[in-house]
């Protein structure tokens, strides 16, 4: 009886086998279709109407076909409009000849008979010689702050793989924030595309994968999947310097008294509601509408607006930056790489608009649709973060060197990514920086509130601090949620070199840098002073406003001469900075 029973199960092994080296033949005989096959068809059926549906002629496309299929439909672009509303479509088969199709495998489909498919794990389409028409629509596309990079549609690289050592996956430079990987291109040499498989590496997972190349797209190393799309990263448009804005193209708006004395305290642009304004002129800023206003009539109005809403409860309703047109025939812009983007906005409107990447300082900047002279928009970002003044170091909101100046160090919690990320209050990262023979200059990250009258994280939370070798001030990338602090030079000669410190300071002499507000801040940090040197004269409280505890030797001021004494010399100290300054920078109110 034993072994009468086991030659069924020897049967069923073979007969598995067999089926699976079947199956496994039946797949190695299909043909991966050609990019070149493919044309893509923007039809007024398809919803939504700017994204593509693919084509391949005399092509019957390898899938399984879904549970429910259609009835007949008038043409292709009826079939694709299906496949689309289908989430469970990944292809479609669809017969045009009256007297019905080949499907290439020994079977028929109907005339105007449209079949639904669902993709077979493989990442790329493959199927055979047939009279039907197949295709797929166009779902997958780049997050909307990297639209501005030149992307295409369903299609991959194959081979072209390197490792870099912040990979997720072995053996590939792959991750799973696609901001990620397309920011950390620029620093390696080999990298020159990013594939997008979101169907992950094997073509059926729910979490996608994004590769870095060394390779662009050429017909022959090309595959074509309804589940990828490639950005091309080595184009001129898709440098940092392209999609982000430097800190020489723009200019500050510093906050007004009443707005400055809001925050109240020693540090009181710290813990203002309103910081001032980054604007740049000819600019388009990308990121999801949250709002629209009109009536607005300056640039500085619009940046006030988005600031109210900085921190707002719902994150739809959030803004980090804005659009502003002053044009009296309105202001529009057509994408010289995609023919389906154009933006129009009217005379006096704010378009409030909300980038997630922008959130914290040490991520990356806010990405730019367009900049450039021609532009008849104007665009920028409330400033959504300050610090303390910190002895033998130059503090300036609102710019990082973003991607350069990396390095390890020890206790990083980004020790993976080469950096040296650290946590603490703002004045315990100056003392590391001052120790570390390599660190220039570190980037604040505002992750919690600061205690206003030592510059202390609170119980609420930390302060994240990046440190930075020097960088050349041309990379100087504007970073609306950054504080910069960096080490002033001394009689050593050690630190960043004066020319660089004059670089980062006033930026190009063609423009007034970002680095304005540095420069008041400075002004209010030594006018502080010689006020508190002066206090018992002149009756004007100790530190500024400040905790009494904090002024050594200075005259003590009772709390009840501290309030108003305190707003007038809050008051000198806005008039001084906004009288202009001696650095080269200028500042407007």
């Amino acid at each position: 009886m034993v072994a009468s029973q086991r030659m069924p199960l020897r049967v069923l092994f073979l007969a598995t086998f067999t089926a699976l080296i079947a199956t496994t033949e039946a797949h190695e005989t299909l043909d991966a279709v050609r990019p070149s096959a493919v044309t893509f068809n923007w039809s007024e059926i398809a919803a939504p109407s700017w994204l593509p549906d693919a084509y391949i002629q005399n092509f019957s496309i390898d899938g399984l076909p879904l549970p429910a299929q259609p009835a007949a439909v008038p043409a292709a672009a009826d079939c694709a409009a299906l496949c689309r509303a289908d989430p469970a479509c990944s292809y479609f088969r669809y017969c045009e000849r009256k007297d019905n199709c080949t499907d290439g495998t020994g079977g028929q489909l109907a005339y105007q008979n449209c079949q639904l498919l669902k993709a077979d794990c493989l990442v790329d389409a493959h199927g055979v010689t047939a009279e039907t028409i197949s295709g797929f629509p166009v779902h997958h596309i780049p997050p909307g702050v990297l639209s501005a990079i030149s992307v295409a549609l369903a299609r991959g690289i194959s081979g072209a793989d390197f490792e870099c050592a912040t990979s997720e996956v072995p053996g590939m430079c792959a991750f799973s924030d696609p901001l990620r990987a397309v920011l950390l291109c620029p620093e390696l040499e080999m990298c020159q595309s990013m594939v997008a498989l979101m169907g992950g590496l094997d073509g059926c997972s729910q979490k996608p994968v994004y590769v870095l190349k060394s390779d662009v797209l050429t017909e022959g190393n090309a595959f074509v999947s309804a589940e990828a799309f490639t950005l091309l990263l080595s184009e001129e448009g898709a440098k940092p310097e392209s999609l982000f804005l430097l800190a020489s193209e723009v200019t500050v708006q510093a906050p007004s008294y009443d707005e400055l004395a809001a925050g109240g305290g020693p540090d009181a642009a710290a813990a203002a509601p309103y910081k001032g304004c980054i604007v740049a002129q000819g600019a388009i800023f990308l990121g999801t509408a949250t709002g629209s206003i009109s009536g607005v009539t300056t640039p500085e109005e619009c940046c006030r607006e988005c600031a109210k809403r900085l921190r707002a409860a719902n994150v739809s309703e959030r803004c980090n930056v804005w659009n502003h047109c002053a044009e009296e025939a309105g202001c529009d812009y057509d994408s010289p790489r995609d023919a389906t983007r154009h933006s129009h906005m009217r005379q006096w409107q704010c378009e409030l608009l909300y980038q997630e990447g922008a959130v914290a300082a040490g991520e990356a900047p806010p990405f730019v649709l367009a900049k450039g002279p021609e532009l008849p928009f104007t665009a920028g970002a409330p400033l959504a973060a300050c610090g303390p003044s910190i002895d033998d170091y130059q503090l300036s909101p609102g710019v990082s060197p973003f991607l350069y100046g990396s390095f390890p160090c020890q206790g990083s919690i980004r020790s993976k990514d080469g950096e040296c990320v650290l946590m603490g209050s703002p004045q315990e990262l100056a003392d590391r920086c001052s120790a570390d023979p390599q660190c220039e200059a570190f980037v604040l990250s505002m992750r919690a509130p600061l205690d206003a009258s030592n510059g202390s994280a609170s119980s609420h939370g930390s302060t994240v601090g990046v440190l930075k070798t020097g960088a050349p001030p041309a990379s100087l990338y504007v970073v609306p949620a950054g504080v910069l602090y960096v080490q002033q030079p001394d009689s050593s000669g050690s630190g960043l070199s004066g020319g660089a410190i004059a670089g980062i300071a006033v930026g190009s002499a063609a423009a007034v840098a970002v680095l304005a507000v540095a420069a008041w801040l400075l002004i209010v940090r030594r006018r502080r002073g010689l006020r508190r040197r002066q206090a018992g004269a002149e009756g004007c409280p100790c530190c500024g406003g400040g905790s009494s505890a904090s002024c050594g030797s200075e005259p003590k001021c009772s709390e009840a001469a501290k309030g108003p004494a305190s707003a007038a010399c809050t008051a000198d100290l806005v008039r001084t900075a906004s009288a202009g300054s001696a650095s080269g920078t200028t500042i407007t109110n």
